[in-house]
């Protein structure tokens, strides 16, 4: 029985079959090892864009006391770089579960918005630096101010809300994520 079982792996048949089988399934090894490399990386990507927030936030609340003093910037902010959390999503689609997905998608959401804020207050400061050299009526640059104000306290709040979506998916809570997003609605 041995002495069959060696002539059966001796066969060069059977060698080139085990070899192929270890090959593959090295391969296999390593794509579902990088997958989950890439799943953790998430989360590190994720505590970057939070800390974008921060700064975002703090940029808000400079901006809000430059308009108090009757001033206004024109400058736009940097975007949330969001391609680079798209990409590592895409790349782990199959070890996420639908919860880790459509939490990471509202927080894209989240972000994109809050640029878009950001965008239409710096369009808002565009009209008041018109009317400003048209030396338009003070009401009318006054309301314009308000409305800039108002948009302003919108992107801190909604950074506020990102933040805290934020720190749920740290802390492996995706599913509060989606539950949290309802509750906003």
């Amino acid at each position: 029985m041995g002495e069959m079982l060696m002539d059966l792996l001796n066969n060069l048949s059977v060698a080139a079959f085990v070899g192929a089988f270890s090959a593959f399934f090295l391969v296999v090894l390593t794509d579902w090892r990088r997958r989950h490399r890439k799943k953790g990386l998430i989360k590190r990507r994720i505590t970057t864009l939070k800390e974008i927030g921060i700064a975002k936030r703090e940029t808000a609340h400079a901006i809000i006391k430059i308009i108090q003093k009757n001033q206004f910037d024109v400058a736009p902010v940097m975007k949330f770089p969001v391609d680079g959390l798209k990409s590592l999503q895409s790349d782990t689609l199959d070890v996420l579960s639908s919860t880790e997905i459509n939490a990471i998608d509202t927080l894209i959401y989240w972000m994109e918005s809050i640029d878009g804020l950001f965008e239409r207050a710096r369009s808002i400061a565009e009209e008041l630096a018109v009317m400003v050299k048209k030396d338009a009526p003070l009401d009318t640059r006054l309301s314009k101010k308000i409305e800039m104000l108002t948009e302003y306290n919108d992107i801190i709040k909604n950074i506020n809300a990102f933040e805290n979506m934020s720190i749920l998916y740290l802390r492996n809570e995706p599913q509060k994520i989606l539950e949290f997003q309802d509750k906003n609605l």
